[in-house]
Parts: C-alpha cells; structure tokens; sequence
C-alpha cells in the first residue's frame, strides 16, 4: 500500500507533495472510491436490494463484500461501476468492505453499518432547520430527545462539509434536520429497527430547483403551462408598459396635491429558464441508494415557474423520483401548506405549543377567489401513494418553532403509509355531499366515531363555523352549520338552492374553523365546485 505523506510547510514541502501526486496520478490505478453516502455509520435500508457503486480503474474487477454476501462488477472504459445487494434483514453493526483486483491492498472498509429503515427529507428551510438552530430553540421535547443518545439512529446532510452519516449521540445529532430527527424517533419507536435520514435541503428554493431538467422539459403538463405563459408574456409586458405611463401621471398628481403616490406596477416574471440545480446537486448523488421513502417541505416559494402550480409541478417531480429511483411508487409525504394556521384540540398538550388555542369570530365574508395555492396544495394527497402532514393545528409562523410536532406526525403518516399501520393522520376530509332541498349534508372519512367543534365562549362562538355556501350566482356566504353524527348539514337563509359547500377556505389564518373528529384532529380544507 503506497502511503503519502500530508505536505510539510513551506515551498520545498510542497513541492514534494506535487511531484508524489504526478507520479502518483501517472503510474498508479485509479482507487476504488464511492460517494459520500457510503461511509461509516450508515444505514442501509432493509428487505430491498441495496445499490452499491462508484469508480475505479477501467477494466477493473471491484468485489463489494457484506455479511454473507460477496458480489463483483467490472468498471467500465469511464471507470463507473455498480452491482446489488441481495435484500438485507435489519440489524447490525457490520463492515462494509469494498476491494480493487488493481490494489487489492488497498480496500476500502466501512465501519459500523446498520441495516434498516433509511428516508429521504428534503425541501426548503423548514426542512433544513437544524437542532442547533434558533429557530427551534424553545421545542423542549426536540432538545430532550437530542440529550440522549440514540445507538442505531443516523444522519447524513447531502452535499455537506462534513461528508458521510454521524452518529445521534449528543455531540453529533446538532446537525440532523429538527423535522427528520424527530421522524426517525416515531418510526424507530413504533418498528424497534436501526433508522437512517438523509437531508437535502435549501432555504428559499422553489419546486422547480427540485426536479432534473430533463424530466421537467419532458412533462407534457409542465410544458402546457410553461408555453401558455410564454405565449402571453409578450402581452403581459404590453400591459405593463401601459400601467408605467399610468403610473407616472399618478405620482405627478400625487405629487401636486402632495398625497402619497401610489406603487410601481407589478412587473409579469420573466418565463423561467433554468430548473435542477439543486437536483444535480444533492439529490442526483444519492441515487440509487436505497430508501423506503421521502418527506418534503417545501412550498413557501412556490414552483419557480409562473402560473405553473404546485400539484401540477409536484405531479412531475414526485413521478421523476420514482422512475429514477427505480423503486416502484415509494411513499411521498409532504408538509401541508401554510402551516399552523388553525386550532388545535387540545392546548395542554405540548405536542400543540405555540398553537392557535382557540376559535376567532369568522371574517367578515368567505373567500370568493385567490384560493389557488391552497387547493393546488391540498389536491397533492391525490398523486398515488402520497400522503400530507396535516400543520393547521400545528405551531405557527413561516418557521414553526416546534418540529418535533412536525416531525412526529411525519413519522405517523410514514408509519401509515409505508408499513400498513392503522394510526389516524387525518381528521374529518371531505367525502362527498348531498343537495336536499335549501341543505346540503356533508359527508366526511375518519369521522366514524363523531364529529365535535371547539367553542370560545368569550368571542361568542358557541356552534360550528367555517363551512360556506354558494347558490347558481357563485358567490360563497357563511353557512349555519350543524353536526348530525358523522356528517354535517350546512344552510343559508339567501341560498334556498345551494349548489356548492367549502370548508375552511382561505389562504390566511384559519383559527375561525373549528370542526375537528373526536380524535382531535381538524377537519381537513375542501371545495365541492371548481370556479
């Protein structure tokens, strides 16, 4: 085995450290290497065939041994190989040992590795939190969790300066996402199995950053949308123009009667060119290791590309994964967004800190339109095997500080999901209705055991409010609603002939509605029409 020495200071050592590495490079094959996911302390995921690659000399033979398994692959002319692992029981620890027919001394070994259950958390800043970090430093739960050590629990950051999984123990889990470590402890509690999480993770990044190019140019749906823009935008800028000249006599008005002038119009964004960047990054080094599954926050910035929505966008990124992947339709979970806008049931509990506690008096008319984003959010659930983390009744603000609230129900939907646990995830979700003269009768899932509301005596709400309906003209009023069992009839004196029912519908604050199941969860955002 060739060994070299780390250069001394100064111009000779340097020097020195130069010429070793020209001959180095010039006579010697290439080392067998792999990417950073493989290193010590990783978790590979269980009871599927795990994916081992990475470089070598052309022509080389690598042998990849494991427990009782020995495999081997030819590098190619580029030096890329890669070979699988026969599915793998959990359990652990044990070596993961790589070798070279070229230098067969020089064997790589990987220390320490677990076989388990292993996720993918990505997505945005709230996905990117860290334990160390401000904004969760009053999640008591979190920082309890992260005192203790967790033996066969591991982490990973793609593309981080500290490259490869750590171990959860105290001095090394300050840099696991908040959301994922504390996912990984609800399923790792409910399976009793070794659990590894991987984050890739940007603050202020938009779906479309997500998604390889070449998938996205290749979605015939994302290309519609794209191109309907593109066709307008010559129009748009038109448009624009025109409120700049409108705009200027404004502000010379204003300015003579000495008002305040009014805002520069909105310029129209500019069609988007450039998606991937954080998928060649991040994610595109990762595959094809091995995982059950992902959990994605992400959101807040939308999709990158005008007027392309968020279910449209997902639709496509969500179905990219997948065939890259090669694992089937593996489950997808997402945050819902907003977060944390609405009640929770029960406000002693700590999972519901920083909660909205109770009921407000309702606004003083429903949304009539600009509901876009919400149900583009909402109607993801519907892609196959994919599952949301419902935040309403969550902690607050564009970065809730208590991710260990987030981060358990994620573990609830994943252990749902994935591993066929009957754990309720949802509260009452919209199933269908029925018009029965000036009524409508709401019928709802996961209300088999009743539906209840929560009241505030002091605001004077005192019955069941949220729920508005609409008649032939399409415009939404406030409904008088009531509970029969596991459905809930709504009414409005000026709709003798409703046509449609909402619920919930608004892309602010929902701490006015207030039907939860008596499992205390809330009643999922839903619209019967599609104006």
């Amino acid at each position: 085995m060739l060994l070299i020495q780390s250069p001394r200071r100064g111009p000779a050592g340097w020097l020195t450290a130069v010429a070793l590495a020209f001959v180095t490079a010039c006579c010697l094959p290439a080392a067998v290497s792999l990417p950073e996911v493989f290193s010590d302390y990783m978790v590979l995921q269980r009871e599927r065939p795990v994916p081992v690659w990475g470089s070598a000399s052309a022509g080389e033979l690598v042998t990849v041994t494991f427990r009782d398994q020995t495999r081997s692959a030819t590098a190619a002319a580029n030096g890329s190989w890669s070979l699988r692992l026969d599915p793998l029981s959990a359990g652990g620890p044990d070596e993961l040992r790589v070798g070279g027919s070229a230098s067969p001394a020089a064997t790589v070994v990987f220390k320490d590795v677990l076989v388990g259950e292993v996720w993918l958390g990505s997505g945005q800043s709230n996905m990117a939190i860290t334990i160390t970090s401000d904004f969760v430093k009053g999640d008591a739960a979190l920082h309890a969790f992260a005192k203790v050590e967790h033996p066969r629990l591991r982490h990973m950051t793609s593309g981080s300066a500290t490259r490869g999984w750590l171990r959860a123990t105290p001095s090394d889990i300050g840099s696991c996402s908040a959301t994922m470590f504390a996912a990984a402890l609800r399923i790792q509690g409910e399976l009793d199995v070794p659990v590894g999480v991987i984050t890739a993770a940007v603050g202020l990044t938009s779906s479309n950053t997500w998604i390889s190019a070449e998938d996205f140019l290749a979605d015939s749906a994302c290309q519609a949308k794209r191109k309907a823009y593109e066709a307008r935008y010559p129009e748009l800028v038109v448009s624009h123009q025109q409120a700049v000249e409108t705009w200027k006599t404004a502000v010379a008005t204003a300015k003579a009667a000495g008002t305040k002038p009014p805002p520069w119009p909105k310029e129209p964004v500019k069609p988007n060119t450039r998606q991937g960047q954080h998928f060649d990054r991040l994610i595109r080094p990762l595959i094809p290791f091995a995982i059950r599954g992902v959990v994605w926050d992400q959101g807040e910035s939308g999709t990158g590309e005008p007027e392309l929505d968020q279910l449209t966008m997902m639709r496509a990124l969500i179905g990219s994964w997948r065939k890259r992947w090669d694992l089937g339709d593996f489950p997808f979970i997402y945050v819902q967004k907003p977060s944390g806008l609405g009640l929770c049931w029960d406000p002693k509990d700590p999972f519901y800190a920083q909660a909205g506690h109770e009921p407000a008096a309702l606004p003083d008319e429903p949304a009539q339109s600009g509901i876009e984003y919400i149900d583009s959010m909402m109607r993801i659930r519907t892609i196959p095997v994919v599952g949301m983390v419902v935040s309403r009744d969550l902690s607050s603000s564009l970065h809730p500080a208590i991710k260990s609230s987030y981060g358990r129900r994620a573990g609830d939907v994943a252990l749902n999901l994935a591993y066929g646990r009957k754990l309720p995830i949802y509260g009452p979700d919209y199933l269908g209705h029925e018009i029965q003269g000036s009524t409508i009768r709401v019928r709802f899932a996961n209300a088999e055991t009743g539906l209840v509301f929560k009241p505030n005596i002091h605001r004077k709400v005192t019955g069941l409010q949220g729920f508005s309906i609409a008649g032939a003209d399409r415009r939404f009023r406030w409904a008088q609603a009531t509970i029969d069992g596991s459905t809930v009839v709504v009414s409005h004196p000026e709709v003798p002939q409703p046509v449609a029912v909402r619920y919930g519908y608004s892309n602010d604050w929902l701490n006015w509605a207030n039907l939860f199941n008596r499992e205390g969860l809330p009643g999922l955002t839903f619209r019967s029409d599609d104006w």
